[in-house]
């Protein structure tokens, strides 16, 4: 079946709301923000995905929107990394790519302390 990628974001107002859509989000997707996901979704996945966020949400108060990743594009992460020094992520989101581009201090993203 075919697949679909989606980055998630969401703004939810409430904390008790916000944690259960994070956890929920969590078991489904890829976290690359606080409130942003990476999520790779079939059409039936989608459907469910939307019905389960419509759970949880209250749709007067809380904002949460997909946004389709065109096909073979490369999403370029600046920032800290995901996932810790020397670990490797191989799956399903190949898109996902670091920008090896050096900072003003002069050494690369990887090496930079927190």
């Amino acid at each position: 079946m075919k697949r679909e990628t989606f980055i998630v974001a969401y703004d939810i107002r409430h904390p008790g709301r916000l944690r259960r859509l994070h956890r929920y989000l969590s078991k489904r997707a890829r976290a690359l923000q606080y409130s942003v996901f990476l999520a790779e979704l079939s059409r039936p996945a989608k459907t469910r995905l939307l019905a389960g966020i419509g759970k949880i949400i209250d749709p007067k108060k809380d904002d949460v929107r997909l946004y389709p990743v065109p096909p073979g594009a490369t999403i370029e992460i600046d920032g800290p990394d995901l996932m810790p020094a020397g670990v490797h992520l191989f799956d399903r989101f190949d898109p996902l790519r670091r920008r090896d581009r050096g900072r003003r201090d002069g050494r690369p993203l990887a090496d930079r302390r927190r």
